[in-house]
């Protein structure tokens, strides 16, 4: 459905920074490690996001990618569930 390449920089760089988050103790540290970190470590973590968004987005219900050539950007809907009340 949707290629590792298409997903935009700002999405990668947000979801690279929470999984990395999920090896820290807080989000705040993992902001400050991630502002010391060299980009060959930075690009592995974003190689991991991309991948792990590219698998969502594929596995999401009901998803879509809008198939009209003359249309950019290409467009992907999602459903979005109700929230429950939990």
């Amino acid at each position: 459905m949707i290629k590792v390449d298409q997903i935009p920089d700002e999405v990668v760089e947000a979801a690279a920074i929470v999984l990395m988050g999920r090896l820290m103790v807080s989000q705040q540290d993992a902001l400050h490690v991630w502002s010391g970190m060299y980009e060959p470590e930075k690009d592995q973590f974003r190689r991991e996001a991309r991948a792990a968004i590219a698998a969502a987005l594929s596995a999401w219900p009901g998803a879509e990618l809008e198939h009209d050539i003359r249309k950019e950007p290409r467009t992907i809907h999602l459903p979005i569930p109700e929230a429950s009340d939990e």
